[in-house]
């Protein structure tokens, strides 16, 4: 079984990348891992603790302002039901 034809027939716009690109993109790979290598690993629990807690308050803030948007939208939809009963007429449920 061919597996470049049987790639090139699934994707067939994907285009090889050329010997510049993959030189390129060896050299990126290469910065990134001396980066990483490069890069200091602790356990400062005091840090992590301040960054715990700034995660949980932006959830908070964003659980906040969902709320409120629900709430504005079940308002909304209910101002607009009612709207929709007193045009037609309509006094049921």
């Amino acid at each position: 079984m061919n597996w470049h034809r049987i790639g090139s027939w699934v994707f067939p716009y994907i285009e090889p990348l050329t010997p510049a690109q993959k030189n390129d993109e060896a050299q990126k790979l290469q910065q990134d891992l001396a980066a990483i290598r490069a890069a200091v690993w602790n356990s400062n629990e005091e840090r992590a603790l301040d960054e715990a807690q700034n995660v949980a308050e932006s959830d908070i803030k964003v659980s906040a302002t969902n709320a409120k948007s629900y709430t504005a939208d079940i308002d909304s939809a209910g101002r607009d039901l009612e709207s929709c009963r007193r045009y037609t007429g309509d006094h049921y449920g």
